[in-house]
């Protein structure tokens, strides 16, 4: 009987020696999975914000409705599919401040993982616009007009 209270304490001991480390695994991995601040040194450290910007117009834009334009008229998505990427991308940043995108991220995952938690009821992902509103009608949006038409490609005599 001596025998089978050594071989259940080995059992005990093995158990406890697999499992402490996952668990303080698991709890670590949690802890850091479901913190907001994690994704927000992340996207900062690794220039997301940068890389998301040309990214951004044409995904709001795509939501209108262009079924209303004239004939002769070019909707905002087609204009920006026949520029080059990386015009595109020059074009974007004089449009969409680094800040305001930043700003937005953040505040929507600020709302995100408070409703993760369980603090709110519903989820609430809001984009406000306002900041690209003013500056798509002031100047920054004359420049960028202007250097949209210099980065088109020119027409073809059958284009015309």
């Amino acid at each position: 009987m001596r025998w089978f209270g050594r071989f259940l304490g080995w059992l005990l001991v093995c158990i406890f020696i697999i499992v402490l480390p996952i668990s303080m695994w698991t709890y670590t991995t949690q802890a850091i999975a479901f913190s907001g601040d994690t994704y927000k040194s992340l996207f900062t450290d690794e220039g997301f914000y940068n890389d998301l910007i040309p990214m951004v117009l044409p995904s709001l834009i795509g939501k209108l409705d262009e079924s209303t334009l004239e004939p002769g008229q070019v909707s905002w998505s087609e204009l920006v599919e026949h520029l080059d990427y990386r015009e595109w991308e020059k074009i974007s940043a004089t449009l969409v401040p680094s800040s305001w995108l930043r700003n937005e991220v953040e505040n929507n995952m600020d709302n995100f993982f408070t409703w993760l938690e369980g603090d709110k009821r519903d989820l609430e992902i809001v984009v406000d616009t306002y900041i690209l509103r003013e500056r798509l009608m002031g100047q920054a949006g004359d420049e960028a007009i202007i250097q949209i038409v210099r980065a088109l490609p020119t027409c073809s005599q059958e284009e015309t």
